[in-house]
């Protein structure tokens, strides 16, 4: 991972959401907080970026158009280059099952989009 207790130093976030107002909202509020932001609207540019950046952070959609974020997020936890990058879901779904499933593939967190 790549953040530095140096204030010159900004975190990087990889944020993965295939929906275009989410992303722009994301981007514009993690960059107006000093976040450095990297972007991936589906599963195989998530594991690429992941792989290639290694991001201090992952916001991760669940529902993409090529892969589960359960899927993505099982794959970075099985590496050990990406198994101590924190994920955290964000999801408009707000099931019980799924929040559980979550936690079981290795999360940090879940975020339930209004």
């Amino acid at each position: 991972m790549n953040f530095a207790l140096n204030n010159n130093l900004k975190a990087e976030i990889l944020v993965v959401n295939d929906t275009l107002t989410t992303l722009d909202w994301l981007v514009n509020v993690l960059q107006k907080n000093n976040y450095q932001v990297h972007l991936a609207t589906d599963g195989y540019s998530a594991l690429e970026i992941a792989k290639t950046k290694l991001p201090d952070l992952i916001l991760l959609d669940i529902i993409l158009p090529d892969m589960s974020g359960y899927s993505i997020c099982q794959q970075l936890k099985k590496s050990i280059q990406t198994s101590e990058i924190p994920i955290i879901f964000t999801s408009g779904v707000n099931e019980g099952l799924d929040v559980a499933k979550a936690f079981q593939v290795g999360v940090a967190d879940y975020i339930i989009k209004p």
